[in-house]
């Protein structure tokens, strides 16, 4: 009885609780892999000059705050912990929004946004700054005023400065006042408001294209939200704004709550979060992220497992799994086949640079390393890479080049995770010596001055 009397008392909140639990255990345990790769894609600097370079772009405010949270992903319990947040707000904003518009609102409808939202962050080609924008932006639309004219005031207000800290997404707030439509004494006024609103937001967007080196489409698509700046970010923006306005109009078309309609709303998102969460997260897409760290971590055996289980595809991860045999000693000699040492056929693309700076590193291979881990910083969106900075750093030190060292130490030791290793490196400074001592770099240094690079002449 008292198990059943705290179902029908809390059965909301033991909802939020379950989809908070899920949510830890797939990022934890399932996915880790996807958050140290975005963790590697980005470097967080605590310095004014990188908030100010943020700051300067329109959605600054928001690919900032998600810069700041990536940074965190280099230890997976604190980041799989903000990743939970990240969706469980996104639906705790929207039940707010419900609550807002809808005194008795079916609850299952707030987890739309974030199922949605789950999903939408297994794109490895978006970046962060998407999601805690529409997180932003769901806050925004919760605060909005009831009341028609301070609405329409707040509005006002809120689409050049939100459009200057969130991005694209503050359109939402157009989308949201066409709520007013349906009012009869005050629909043509409401009309003048809403093209006031949407003549506010173009000239924003035209406004800015003055002010900073993007194409006017990115701007429209959001600077910072994608890698590629893709054409379809303007739909999952408008979209996805217009489902979650309409979500407490839906809502409202049943004048009371049906426990039936609740419950069976409720089967039908958790079955919907099974079904599209996973087309989210292709193990295609991300068989090389995986194979990448995977290597970082010297996960040898799980490597192994993988490659028994399904074939790599690419040429990397074929070097990366004969790789982990040999280091397992499952394999007594490391044979390279020629095609493995040209760059065109290994480094095609992030990951598989990531990975062949790791592979060349650990085969001694100290100048084709640099090689690859400078690609791979390079491809980077607007930003540098802590992993690929520190590679940099280490095979700086081996080869003696002292001043570029330098360079890149100071700069890791503006970072959170890389400057304590930035700190203890600069002993090696000016001193070749100490490196002799140092179980790899005095190994890799013997190498470099002593062994022939196959690849560089």
């Amino acid at each position: 009885m008292k198990t059943k009397a705290l179902i029908q008392n809390h059965w909301r909140w033991l909802l939020n609780i379950g989809l908070a639990i899920a949510a830890y255990i797939f990022w934890l345990y399932f996915y880790p892999f996807a958050m140290l790769w975005r963790e590697q894609m980005q470097l967080f600097l605590w310095n004014t000059d990188y908030l100010l370079e943020r700051l300067a772009v329109p959605g600054g405010i928001a690919r900032y705050i998600s810069e700041f949270l990536v940074q965190f992903f280099y230890d997976i319990r604190i980041g799989a912990l903000i990743m939970t947040l990240l969706i469980v707000s996104s639906q705790l904003l929207m039940a707010r929004l419900l609550r807002k518009e809808n005194q008795q609102p079916y609850y299952f409808l707030s987890f739309v946004p974030a199922v949605y939202l789950w999903y939408l962050i297994g794109d490895a080609s978006l970046l962060m700054t998407l999601p805690v924008a529409i997180v932003m932006m769901l806050a925004l639309l919760a605060l909005l005023p009831k009341k028609h004219v301070p609405c329409i005031i707040c509005s006002i207000v809120s689409i050049p400065l939100g459009y200057w800290l969130f991005g694209p997404v503050v359109g939402w707030v157009i989308l949201y006042n066409l709520r007013w439509l349906k009012e009869r004494t005050s629909r043509w006024s409401s009309v003048g408001w809403i093209v006031i609103l949407v003549v506010l937001y173009l000239v924003c967007i035209l406004g800015s294209s003055w002010l900073v080196p993007y194409p006017l489409q990115e701007q429209f698509q959001g600077v910072g939200y994608s890698v590629y700046g893709e054409t379809r970010l303007v739909y999952i923006i408008w979209i996805l704004g217009l489902v979650i306005v309409a979500l407490p109009y839906v809502a409202g078309v049943f004048h009371s709550t049906s426990k039936s309609i609740e419950w069976g709303g409720i089967v039908a998102i958790i079955l919907g979060a099974i079904i599209l969460i996973p087309h989210g997260y292709r193990a295609d897409d991300y068989e090389e992220i995986e194979y990448d760290v995977m290597l970082r971590m010297g996960l040898w055996q799980r490597i192994i497992r993988k490659s028994e289980q399904k074939e790599p595809k690419t040429v990397a991860c074929m070097i990366t799994a004969k790789y982990a045999r040999w280091r397992d000693g499952q394999q007594g000699q490391m044979e390279m086949d020629p095609s493995w040492l040209n760059p065109k056929v290994v480094m095609n693309s992030q990951p598989s640079a990531f990975m062949a700076s790791e592979l060349y590193f650990q085969m001694g291979m100290v100048r084709m390393s640099q090689r690859a881990a400078f690609e791979a910083m390079e491809a980077v969106y607007c930003n540098k890479s802590g992993r690929a900075l520190r590679r940099l750093a280490e095979t700086a030190l081996i080869t003696g080049e002292d001043e570029v060292a330098s360079k890149y130490l100071s700069i890791l030791e503006e970072t959170l995770y890389y400057r304590h290793w930035a700190q203890e490196s600069r002993q090696y400074l000016g001193h070749p010596e100490r490196l002799d001592t140092h179980p790899t770099y005095g190994r890799l240094r013997d190498y470099y001055l002593y062994e022939e690079d196959r690849l560089f002449y």
